[in-house]
């Protein structure tokens, strides 16, 4: 016994996902395979049914065929007057045809010439002796069509049609050839039907009112009050092919329509024999599901008891071990590999514990030296931000200083522009040219100083924030036109064209308008300064979506590829701009940069030196400042 269950606690560990999954594939198989029979079943409810109803209708086609053909052959045959021939013809086909009960020949005045009928049967049919007025009569009389009545019944119970037939025997001369005839013979087809192709098919044919006309079941007519019901369940679109059938039990059904009549013919199957495969393999799936499962039990029991339990016990374990206990040891009570593994652990925590104890005087020594140099790093810390907070001071007093410097030379210098301005225009004398030549120097000389002035104020307002703003909705197209007026003395001494291009109607813009015209005199202005003599200089605007867009094109000097990314930086000239113009501060793309951006716009540029630069500015439509 030890040794079984030694033997079972190693298979246990050893084969236990194989073995659950072994029963887990088991019970999917036969759920496909049970699957796989219902599908079968389930298209059996329907063609089987269908077949039925199908070989009956084809039996039942074919039994008509005979009677017309029957029937046609007697009205072919007569003439007028009738001959004992006729008669005898007519009886043999009485006769021979068990369905025909009666052949008959009557006159136009409803006068009967001849009869043929069964001996032993006998039919009274409704209207007695005067015929004229049936509706069998009228229309094959008066309208020379064949007729069809709906099914009759006997005082015997017995249901027949009357079927007639127009024998034309001229153009004025017609007589009507009526044959009764014994539908329950159907039986027999029917019968044969349902026998041939499966034990239990009730196979019955109703008219369009639901009576029952024939069965293969003799006693079929305690159940004709639920005809009516199947026929409007099997007359559906789209037809139901499962339904309680007429003896109350759950069937797989299917109607054919019966021409030359109205009728219906319906085959039923019991579901017990259509899906007798299908409820066979359930039975055996549920035995197996059930042994299945307890096998599944058992087994989740050893899984856990054999290698789920220990498996939580290596975790804590090695929770514990990455917590720092190394003095932490499993213990198991089973004897698998996994108890080997849990030898090898505790070995493995105890030559851990004993490696650590040595790391661990070693990280604290180590932690004694970091601490004190974390101190030194304090200090040298403090240090810095005295450093810095000196630097910063430093900078605020330059900040001061230049701006203290700007206001004071700004003053004077616009004295003297003023004083130039006189003299330029001979308001204190007449001056030679001569004069006039040096005190123009001088004036353009003034000009650049108070510009750069004013570029290193705004500089200034930037790094400081104390650049002001005053948003308006304001015409650009206006905005640029009036700085193009400003500048364009400047682009004539160049022999430079100034070409405005406005696409369209552009909207306002939400804009500071003293602001944004110092983004558009530096612009252009720099696009005249390096233009070349007798180029020009094209600004567009547009509307992009829901952004407004200034372009400001120049054929000139160009920017170098690799001093572009430096271009929106303070005090930067790019050198070939140096070489061109010694004049200029560096600040103007920077302020541009930065006004620009309050607008919450952007800037870009494209440029190949030697060729052509173009500058975009973005601006934001119906944008909140």
């Amino acid at each position: 016994m030890k040794i079984l269950m030694k033997l079972h606690n190693k298979l246990a560990f050893q084969l236990g996902f194989p073995f659950f999954l072994l029963v887990v594939f088991l019970n999917l198989a036969v759920g496909v395979i049970s699957y796989r029979s219902y599908i079968k079943d389930t298209a059996q409810v329907q063609s089987i049914p269908a077949r039925v109803a199908q070989t009956g209708s084809e039996r039942v086609e074919t039994f008509f065929d005979q009677l017309h053909f029957d029937i046609k052959l007697a009205a072919q045959s007569t003439r007028l007057p009738l001959h004992e021939e006729t008669g005898f013809l007519l009886q043999d086909i009485v006769r021979i045809n068990p369905s025909i009960i009666e052949l008959a020949v009557f006159d136009q005045d409803g006068k009967e010439m001849y009869l043929a009928e069964e001996v032993t049967t006998h039919i009274s049919l409704p209207g007695g002796d005067d015929i004229t007025k049936q509706d069998y009569f009228i229309e094959t009389i008066d309208h020379r069509k064949e007729y069809i009545s709906n099914p009759l019944t006997s005082i015997y119970n017995t249901p027949y049609i009357i079927w007639s037939v127009p024998v034309i025997i001229d153009e004025s001369t017609v007589v009507m050839m009526r044959a009764v005839v014994d539908i329950s013979t159907l039986w027999e087809t029917i019968a044969l039907v349902s026998e041939k192709d499966i034990d239990g098919a009730h196979v019955y044919i109703v008219d369009s009112t639901g009576t029952i006309l024939v069965s293969n079941i003799d006693n079929y007519g305690e159940q004709s009050g639920s005809a009516k019901r199947v026929l409007d369940i099997v007359s559906k679109d789209p037809p139901v092919f499962t339904y309680t059938g007429q003896f109350n039990v759950e069937v797989g059904g299917k109607a054919e329509l019966l021409p030359p009549t109205n009728w219906t013919i319906i085959a039923e199957i019991p579901l017990d024999t259509l899906m007798a495969e299908t409820r066979s393999n359930l039975n055996i799936l549920y035995a197996l599901a059930f042994i299945f499962f307890c096998l599944t039990l058992y087994e989740l029991y050893a899984l856990r008891k054999y290698l789920f339990e220990p498996i939580s016990e290596f975790t804590k374990m090695i929770k514990k071990l990455s917590a720092g206990n190394y003095q932490t040891r499993v213990t198991l009570q089973i004897d698998n590999e996994l108890a080997s593994l849990a030898t090898v652990m505790n070995q493995m925590a105890e030559q851990v514990n004993v490696q650590t104890s040595g790391i661990i005087e070693k990280l604290q020594q180590t932690v004694v030296e970091l601490n004190q140099s974390a101190g030194l790093l304090i200090r040298r810390d403090l240090e810095l931000t005295r450093a810095n907070e000196k630097l910063k001071q430093l900078d605020d007093m330059k900040s001061d200083f230049v701006s203290l410097v700007t206001h004071q030379l700004r003053t004077p210098l616009s004295g003297i522009r003023w004083s130039l301005s006189m003299l330029i225009n001979n308001e204190m004398g007449e001056l030679n040219p001569d004069q006039k030549l040096y005190l123009m120097k001088t004036y353009e000389s003034n000009n650049r100083m108070i510009s750069l002035i004013n570029d290193m104020l705004n500089a200034d307002r930037v790094d400081s924030g104390t650049l002001k703003f005053k948003f308006a909705l304001t015409d650009l197209v206006d905005l640029i036109d009036n700085v193009l007026v400003e500048l364009w003395p400047h682009a004539t001494k160049k022999d430079i064209k100034l070409k405005f291009f406005p696409r369209e109607e552009v909207p306002k813009v939400l804009i500071d308008p003293e602001n944004m015209r110092v983004v558009l005199q530096n612009l252009i202005d720099n696009a005249i300064k390096y233009s070349k003599n007798g180029t020009e200089v094209r600004i567009g605007i547009k509307q992009i979506d829901n952004n407004v867009e200034i372009a400001v094109e120049n054929y000139g000097i160009g920017i170098p590829a690799d001093q572009q990314s430096k271009i929106f930086t303070r005090f930067f000239r790019a050198p070939n701009a140096v070489h061109t113009e010694t004049d200029g501060s560096g600040l103007g793309l920077y302020i541009v940069a930065s006004i620009v951006k309050k607008h919450h716009g952007t800037i870009r540029f494209s440029s190949t030196e030697n060729e052509s630069t173009t500058f975009y500015v973005t601006l934001p439509l119906n944008k909140s400042l």
